[in-house]
Protein backbone atom coordinates (compact mmCIF):
# COMPACT_ATOMS: atom_id res chain seq x y z
CA UNK A 1 0.00 0.00 0.00
CA UNK A 2 2.82 2.39 0.85
CA UNK A 3 4.39 1.97 -2.58
CA UNK A 4 1.10 2.63 -4.38
CA UNK A 5 0.06 5.75 -2.47
CA UNK A 6 1.59 9.05 -1.49
CA UNK A 7 -0.69 10.56 1.11
CA UNK A 8 -2.48 7.75 2.95
CA UNK A 9 -1.19 7.28 6.49
CA UNK A 10 -0.38 3.67 7.36
CA UNK A 11 -1.13 2.01 10.66
CA UNK A 12 -0.61 -1.71 11.13
CA UNK A 13 -2.78 -3.62 13.53
CA UNK A 14 -2.01 -2.92 17.19
CA UNK A 15 1.30 -4.59 18.04
CA UNK A 16 1.10 -6.90 21.01
CA UNK A 17 4.29 -5.92 22.83
CA UNK A 18 4.50 -8.97 25.12
CA UNK A 19 5.43 -10.93 21.97
CA UNK A 20 7.95 -8.55 20.41
CA UNK A 21 11.31 -7.10 21.48
CA UNK A 22 10.85 -3.32 21.79
CA UNK A 23 14.11 -2.43 20.02
CA UNK A 24 13.14 -4.57 17.01
CA UNK A 25 9.72 -2.90 16.87
CA UNK A 26 11.31 0.55 17.04
CA UNK A 27 13.78 -0.13 14.26
CA UNK A 28 11.18 -1.80 12.04
CA UNK A 29 8.71 1.05 12.48
CA UNK A 30 11.45 3.63 11.88
CA UNK A 31 12.51 1.88 8.66
CA UNK A 32 8.95 1.71 7.40
CA UNK A 33 8.42 5.35 8.34
CA UNK A 34 11.46 6.35 6.29
CA UNK A 35 10.30 4.28 3.31
CA UNK A 36 6.85 5.90 3.40
CA UNK A 37 8.00 9.48 3.90
CA UNK A 38 6.75 9.69 7.47
CA UNK A 39 3.32 8.16 7.02
CA UNK A 40 3.47 5.37 9.62
CA UNK A 41 1.52 5.43 12.86
CA UNK A 42 2.37 2.81 15.45
CA UNK A 43 -0.30 1.29 17.70
CA UNK A 44 1.05 -0.49 20.77
CA UNK A 45 -0.82 -2.87 23.04
CA UNK A 46 0.06 -4.05 26.53
CA UNK A 47 -1.51 -7.46 25.91
CA UNK A 48 -5.02 -8.75 26.31
CA UNK A 49 -5.38 -12.28 24.96
CA UNK A 50 -3.16 -13.94 27.53
CA UNK A 51 -3.96 -17.53 26.50
CA UNK A 52 -2.69 -16.77 22.98
CA UNK A 53 0.33 -14.88 24.34
CA UNK A 54 1.23 -17.84 26.55
CA UNK A 55 0.72 -20.27 23.65
CA UNK A 56 3.28 -18.25 21.66
CA UNK A 57 5.85 -18.31 24.47
CA UNK A 58 4.96 -15.10 26.30
CA UNK A 59 4.19 -14.93 29.97
CA UNK A 60 0.91 -13.91 31.54
CA UNK A 61 1.00 -10.54 33.28
CA UNK A 62 -1.43 -8.86 35.62
CA UNK A 63 -3.01 -5.66 34.27
CA UNK A 64 -0.64 -3.54 36.38
CA UNK A 65 2.40 -5.54 35.22
CA UNK A 66 1.28 -5.21 31.59
CA UNK A 67 1.00 -1.43 31.87
CA UNK A 68 4.43 -1.19 33.52
CA UNK A 69 5.92 -3.42 30.82
CA UNK A 70 4.33 -1.25 28.11
CA UNK A 71 5.80 1.90 29.68
CA UNK A 72 9.21 0.23 29.90
CA UNK A 73 9.00 -0.91 26.26
CA UNK A 74 8.10 2.61 25.10
CA UNK A 75 11.11 3.95 27.00
CA UNK A 76 13.36 1.36 25.33
CA UNK A 77 11.97 2.23 21.90
CA UNK A 78 12.51 5.94 22.44
CA UNK A 79 16.09 5.43 23.64
CA UNK A 80 16.82 3.08 20.75
CA UNK A 81 15.53 5.57 18.19
CA UNK A 82 17.32 8.49 19.84
CA UNK A 83 20.62 6.64 19.76
CA UNK A 84 19.97 5.95 16.12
Amino acid sequence: MAASTGSIRLSPNVLNLPLRPPAVVARSAASLDLLTGGRVELGLGAGAFWEAIEAMGGRRLSPAQAVRALAEAIGIMRRDLASG
